[in-house]
């Protein structure tokens, strides 16, 4: 599989749930619409994204490797006609 863009590092096979803030946790739970208790301890949130999100990685990453770049739907704002 080819490199994982930074904005998923979560889905690095070297990456550590308990190194990031829980902030950055709550964030990358509500990117994938996991529910968790506002009052959710880091242990809590740890274990939700073990086991939401880890399972996703394979699924995301291959959607990701099919995305193919494309100028279609830019418009240029300098020549609106073209």
């Amino acid at each position: 599989m080819s490199e994982i863009p930074s904005n998923l590092y979560y889905f690095e096979s070297t990456f550590d749930p308990n190194k990031i803030t829980v902030l950055n946790l709550r964030s990358i739970l509500v990117t994938y619409h996991v529910r968790y208790p506002s009052a959710a301890k880091k242990a809590e949130l740890v274990a939700l994204f073990q086991e939401h999100i880890l399972p996703l990685r394979e699924q995301v990453l291959a959607q990701r490797a099919q995305v193919k770049p494309s100028s279609e739907g830019i418009i240029d704002g300098r020549n609106p006609g073209k």
